[in-house]
């Protein structure tokens, strides 16, 4: 796994550091943490993190999954599931005088 870095160059994450992220977070599903972190710093390169700040950015991205979980395998959407929606009633009376007002307007 890579974490493109600033200046074009990666950081490695090999299986060793892999595996022990997976220790550390048991409640996480590091290895698409790991794809979530790859996959914005491609798409962010003005935030892009250096050699020297890839650890924090590992370990505070893995604290907030801890704080905020997403299951396991599952599609890791923030919003409800959709619902449609139900169109308010409308005030007949308040329309109409809306529009005679932009109509009184536009001939100004």
């Amino acid at each position: 796994m890579k974490i493109k870095l600033r200046g074009g160059t990666e950081y490695l994450i090999d299986q060793a550091e892999q595996a022990r992220l997976k220790e550390l977070y048991p409640r996480v599903d590091v290895i698409q943490e790991l794809r979530n972190m790859s996959a914005w710093c491609e798409a962010n390169p003005s935030r892009r993190k250096t050699a020297r700040g890839v650890n924090r950015f590992i370990v505070s991205w893995l604290n907030r999954s801890t704080e905020n979980p997403r299951p396991k395998g599952q599609f890791a959407a923030s919003h409800k599931p959709f619902e449609r929606e139900v169109p308010k009633p409308r005030n007949k009376e308040a329309a109409k005088a809306g529009i005679a007002a932009l109509k009184e307007a536009m001939k100004r």
